[in-house]
């Protein structure tokens, strides 16, 4: 597998370097990782230091983040975590991958406590400057003026109207997730080494404990033939791919990694298994049918194709 191989700067900007873009810049809105590893080709170019270097030496010791690393595979690394998937429930070892693959679309190791440590300094402007801090906290604006849910690398919803910056990330063997609420200084960040967890919905659980909000209720209703038949299709989300199918009589809905089943709410309604917290709603705008795409923040319309 190619990911595995170590791939230099030059193979890995081969690979991407000459798609066609998705859309005219500021068009619309998508993430993508190759912006990501670009940004960490540039910064070795313009420090000339190696990104793992650079990393360690600019950020990580002078925060005092000392269980933070770019997380090349293989150095001995003390009490670093496996990396597990569940296939045919069976627990398994995941894929390894290279972190020259990933790198600066997510190429580190860390741990709670250090990443609790990252967000305090990154608060007090003490990664960048409180301009820019702030600059990465805003949303991002699209040529029609319309505002994204998303700043310089960072989420920008809410739960229960308290404020969120959030990410989550996930490679072969792990899924992670970070969310602070600027108004009540809350930081909850949740790391599993097992890649079919839900760190998200872990985390907006303990953020409900923490913050004193009930627990959403989750049902799991039947859902009538005639509206399983008109919900299962695909669909267009801003240029996403969504693929609601069937399956032993149960709804399932495809977007970045393997089907997910969904809950029945009633109404309409549809809730992610792995992450209560987005809801799916089948409806009709304009004689179009669709799904209205309920997170932290704005709601979204996916068109049925």
């Amino acid at each position: 597998l190619g990911v595995r191989r170590d791939l230099t700067n030059d193979e890995m900007l081969a690979l991407f370097k000459d798609e066609p873009f998705d859309f005219n810049p500021g068009e619309n809105y998508r993430y993508d990782n190759s912006g990501y590893f670009l940004l960490g080709v540039i910064v070795e170019k313009v420090s000339g230091l190696p990104f793992p270097r650079y990393l360690d030496e600019r950020l990580f010791k002078p925060l005092g983040l000392r269980s933070t690393m770019y997380c090349a595979a293989r150095p001995i690394v003390p009490h670093r975590a496996a990396g597990y998937i569940v296939e045919g429930g069976m627990l398994l070892n995941a894929l390894p991958i290279s972190t020259n693959v990933l790198g600066g679309a997510g190429s580190l190791c860390s741990t709670v406590l250090d990443l609790v440590a990252w967000q305090r300094a990154f608060n007090a402007g003490r990664v960048v400057s409180a301009a820019s801090r702030d600059r990465i906290r805003a949303p991002g604006k699209l040529n029609s003026g319309e505002q994204t849910s998303y700043g310089f690398g960072l989420g920008i919803g809410e739960l229960e109207g308290h404020r969120l910056f959030a990410h989550g990330g996930g490679v072969f063997g792990f899924a992670t997730w970070l969310g602070y609420y600027p108004d009540d200084d809350l930081t909850v960040t949740v790391l599993s080494n097992q890649e079919d967890a839900s760190p998200k919905q872990v985390g907006r659980l303990i953020s409900r404990l923490v913050l004193g909000m009930p627990l959403p209720t989750v049902a799991d209703l039947p859902v009538e033939p005639g509206l399983r038949s008109q919900i299962v299709g695909k669909y267009d989300l801003n240029g996403e791919a969504i693929a609601i199918t069937e399956k032993d009589g149960a709804l399932w809905i495809g977007r970045d990694g393997a089907p997910v089943r969904l809950l029945y709410q009633g109404n309409g309604l549809f809730r992610s298994r792995d992450d209560v917290e987005t809801a799916f709603r089948i409806e009709t705008a304009n004689g179009v049918i669709g799904l209205t795409v309920l997170t932290s923040g704005k709601p979204a319309w996916a068109k049925k194709v």
